[in-house]
């Protein structure tokens, strides 16, 4: 049985390394290594999260930083293989933003006149920015078919896995609180959860580091010495998981 202290102090060790990497990390002063940059250190401060909802038993809830960790993962690794994707993602921008002004117009009865005035203003100047990239064929993107161009097809199935308890499902509502005799708050969670859990953000935050040393300067031997640390970290990590499994 995998054994949740071990699993937690590793995985506090690992972000330990990483603020160390990132703490003396020049990044890119342009596209589209700087935005690359930008989402390494989201990573982190999703890891950071993820990890101080696991230290406090909540580690389900961890599930929503590592998602994201994921998904920005894959958009770092796209950006690298193709610098139009920054194009991709200020249509998925956009394209959000679009629907929510849309819909609230549509159906928010009583809304004041001066609010719809104003969000019909924030409409029109968002779809002007959106449409031509709309008639440039843009659309939304597939995150499986995306997992599978970065090259991380492996991380599809714990990506599906994390968007359960992401999106709050029968099954993991069940999961968090159905206990013997009734609702649980803050029920104990299996040990193989949390290594699930923290196992794909720990891996995220490794591979997402990977590539840092062509994206940014570092003093000399500094990015080595922190990225070995790293890699020699999750590879403890996963040997004495598969040792107990």
């Amino acid at each position: 049985m995998p054994d949740t202290a071990t699993t937690l102090e590793l995985a506090d060790q690992l972000l330990s390394t990483a603020q160390a990497l990132l703490a003396r990390m020049r990044p890119a002063l342009s596209a589209p290594d700087r935005p690359r940059c930008a989402l390494f250190l989201t990573i982190v401060e999703q890891y950071e999260s993820a990890l101080h909802l696991a230290r406090i038993g909540l580690v389900t809830h961890s599930a929503v930083h590592v998602r994201s960790m994921l998904e920005a993962l894959v958009a770092m690794t796209l950006l690298g293989q193709d610098s139009g994707f920054v194009d991709q993602m200020r249509y998925e921008r956009l394209r959000g933003e679009k629907k929510v002004y849309e819909n609230v117009l549509a159906n928010t009865t009583g809304l004041p006149p001066d609010q719809r005035v104003d969000l019909d203003a924030r409409l029109a100047a968002c779809k002007a920015a959106f449409d031509p990239l709309h008639a440039k064929g843009l659309r939304p993107h597939v995150i499986s078919k995306d997992f599978s161009k970065a090259g991380f097809e492996d991380l599809a199935a714990p990506y599906a896995m994390l968007c359960g308890f992401s999106h709050n499902d029968l099954f993991v509502l069940a999961y968090r609180h159905q206990g013997d005799q009734g609702m649980t708050y803050r029920a104990a969670v299996a040990p193989e959860v949390v290594l699930t859990i923290m196992s794909a953000a720990m891996v995220t935050l490794v591979a997402a580091a990977q590539p840092l040393d062509g994206l940014a300067k570092f003093p000399d031997g500094h990015f080595e010495q922190h990225i070995g640390e790293m890699d020699r970290l999750l590879g403890v990590f996963l040997t004495a998981n598969a040792q107990s499994a």
